[in-house]
């Protein structure tokens, strides 16, 4: 069954840690969380595979989405979406799963666009933070040479 992936399952990007592995991975992950449906680690699991992604850092990074942050995550977008098509919002107050249920284009493309901003900065941070790390290293490395 497996076979429909091809080499893919063994490429080094989807076990290894490294810098463009892990920030795809998290960026995928993130982006993923944000989709308001079940099951989420399906598609994380399949861009991993098209991205050549860190997969398990791709599904970790889709469970910050669970039954108890659903709202409070899925609110900006649901507002985003209400006020890029013309909708009124409702409050976060009057918002829970079933009212969500019937907005869900509002809710589709503000998750998407949040979604995509927030996996964007994921892995513009992911790669400074891991460029800063690499830098702090040698810096430390010639230091300790010197002395």
């Amino acid at each position: 069954m497996l076979k429909i992936f091809g080499d893919r399952l063994f490429d080094g990007n989807l076990w290894h840690l490294n810098r463009h592995s892990v920030s795809r991975g998290l960026a995928i992950g993130l982006f993923c969380a944000y989709l308001p449906m079940p099951f989420e680690m399906i598609p994380a699991t399949l861009l991993s595979l098209l991205f050549r992604g860190n997969l398990p850092i791709a599904i970790l990074g889709v469970w910050t989405s669970n039954p108890l942050t659903w709202i409070p995550m899925y609110f900006p977008g649901y507002w985003l979406g209400s006020v890029l098509l013309g909708t009124p919002p409702l409050s976060f107050d009057a918002l829970s799963m079933d009212v969500l249920a019937h907005q869900l284009a509002a809710l589709w493309l503000g998750c998407v666009l949040v979604g995509t901003a927030l996996a964007a900065l994921a892995y513009g941070l992911t790669h400074l933070i891991w460029r800063i790390n690499i830098l702090l290293h040698i810096r430390s490395r010639r230091q300790r040479i010197i002395k």
